[in-house]
């Protein structure tokens, strides 16, 4: 597979505008951070399906099976993902040429600010910018006034020599095959004097971010900062929630005071959920690292049942000889689907399930007091 050309080095990436934005000091907090995600399971299929679907809009098909540089194996809902992907950038009205995967400078924004977007279209006819984003998360991500795709604005203009008196309108759009319940396509249009207004956000947020004193601001994107778990503000507010944990509230409350009360609570656990991640991965780490833990032990998860390598053929051969139909259209249905088929005990002859990400689970106290005492 052909990998598109990635620029790295820029300060303020769009992808992350959308923390940045609200939390200045999030550039801060994960400045120098090596920790992996605490499941990085999405974001490598993102990053496989990204890959799959710059190959396949530049001629290169990619075929079920195909293995992506990162290690991640292409399936049919990856291609899938690219076939709508693919249809809905053909979609847009208008003939001229797109540009995947182009690394731009978003100058109008900040001197540092830069990225790579998915695909992108200018047409000067109607003057219009056309700029997409295949998702491949589950969380739904809207296309109007998305701070991500707003600073590519700016870059788009760069690439094509665009003063904002150029451009009439901007046509946003979003593919998100996962996320479920709404449409997978997601269009917004914004005339540029509306861009503008959002850019003189960007810009003020932009060199907030990159102050020296910034400040760090609790949000709904604390659980996907890498520096959480180095974050005071986030700290403070875990901490706070647990004082509050404490205060005695009356066994039934009138329906509005439980409304409002579930919605703080909500809120909390979220605050909660993305220090205890953020403290998950440094744990993690070091462990990893060599250091030891006395409250905690990694295991591997488990991951799913899958076929053995080199045993295709003789799956085949039995699904053909007891006729069960166990053939995808392009690939053999999975161990779990063929046990109702073939046998539990015959597929976990062939099939195995191999370690999957490690994750921490508490350690048996008795054994470290044996080691160490009690603590």
């Amino acid at each position: 597979m052909i990998r598109p050309p990635v620029v790295t080095n820029w300060r303020l990436r769009p992808s992350a505008a959308a923390v940045w934005v609200i939390c200045p000091g999030m550039l801060r907090m994960s400045a120098g951070v090596v920790f992996d995600d605490a499941d990085p399971t999405v974001r490598e299929e993102g990053t496989a399906c990204h890959l799959a679907a710059h190959n396949q809009c530049i001629g290169q098909p990619v075929a079920v099976g195909t293995i992506a540089p990162n290690g991640v194996e292409i399936d049919g809902d990856m291609l899938e993902a690219c076939g709508l992907y693919q249809s809905a950038i053909a979609a847009w009205p208008t003939a001229a040429p797109r540009y995947f995967e182009t690394p731009t400078h978003c100058a109008d924004i900040h001197p540092e600010c830069g990225g790579t977007p998915d695909v992108f279209a200018w047409c000067p006819v109607t003057r219009t910018i056309y700029l997409g984003d295949l998702k491949y998360g589950y969380r739904p991500v809207h296309a109007y006034a998305n701070w991500q795709l707003l600073c590519y604005v700016s870059g788009v203009m760069r690439h094509f020599g665009l003063q904002a008196h150029d451009v009439e309108r901007v046509e946003f759009m979003i593919v998100q095959p996962r996320a479920y319940g709404r449409d997978p396509v997601q269009s917004a249009v914004m005339p540029m004097h509306e861009v503008l207004q959002y850019w003189e956000t960007l810009r003020n947020a932009a060199l907030q971010a990159v102050a020296l004193d910034s400040v760090c601001v609790t949000n709904s994107a604390c659980l996907d900062c890498e520096g959480r778990h180095q974050c005071p503000a986030l700290r403070s507010a875990a901490l706070r929630v647990l004082d509050a944990a404490h205060a005695a509230t009356p066994e039934a409350l009138p329906f509005a005071a439980a409304e409002n009360e579930l919605r703080v609570l909500t809120w909390a656990r979220g605050i909660v959920d993305a220090r205890i991640s953020g403290l998950e991965q440094q744990v993690k780490h070091g462990m990893t690292n060599g250091q030891r833990a006395m409250h905690w032990d990694l295991e591997p998860s488990t991951a799913r049942l899958r076929w053995r390598d080199g045993v295709a053929e003789q799956v085949r051969a039995i699904g053909k000889l007891t006729g069960a139909n166990i053939e995808k259209p392009s690939e053999l249905i999975t161990p779990t689907q063929a046990k109702k088929l073939l046998g539990e005990n015959l597929v976990n002859m062939l099939a195995e399930r191999p370690p999957g990400a490690l994750k921490l689970v508490p350690s048996d106290a008795q054994k470290w007091a044996r080691i160490f005492g009690d603590k």
